[in-house]
């Protein structure tokens, strides 16, 4: 009887899910049962360590990526870095969608996902970014990420122009 119990806790502080614990407990040739069930949890933590090392790289390389687009190099050279604007190369950061998904006729709701909060933190990275200040109408009115590439555009010309 401590010999099941001892093996239902190691069993749980390993991760094994009841169910698969009873199975084991029911099988008459335990430790088949037992070899059989701990394949699979190994299975299972292999592919789970797989998943976060995986979000852990997507992760780094989007702060690389924000710090990147944050430093500062002339707005105007960013229109054709790496054949990826600098406001699509932001839309993909904020979102968590892969820059190759991101296109200028990419809806910032519809497509990207934004929400509310997504759309505000956007919004300002693209102002710090660009040194502009997007006027309240063009965030209520702009749709797509064209839509902003334009928008920057035209308020980085023009502030060329007053300087």
């Amino acid at each position: 009887m401590l010999e099941r119990l001892a093996l239902i806790r190691f069993l749980i502080s390993i991760g094994v899910g009841l169910q698969d614990i009873w199975f084991i407990l029911q099988d008459l040739d335990t430790s088949r049962s037992l070899e059989r069930t701990l394949h699979q949890h190994r299975d299972k933590v292999a592919e789970a360590y797989e998943r976060l090392h995986q979000l852990a790289m997507d992760a780094h390389a989007k702060a690389l990526t924000a710090a990147q687009l944050l430093a500062g190099a002339n707005p105007s050279n960013l229109f054709n870095t790496h054949n990826s604007s600098a406001v699509k190369q932001l839309a993909a950061l904020v979102s968590s969608k892969m820059l190759a998904e991101v296109t200028s006729a990419s809806e910032l709701v519809a497509d990207l996902g934004l929400t509310p909060d997504m759309l505000a933190q956007l919004y300002l990275l693209i102002e710090n970014r660009f040194g502009v200040q997007l006027p309240t109408g063009v965030r209520e009115t702009v749709r797509t990420v064209g839509g902003i590439e334009a928008v920057i555009q035209h308020l980085t010309n023009q502030n060329a122009e007053a300087a």
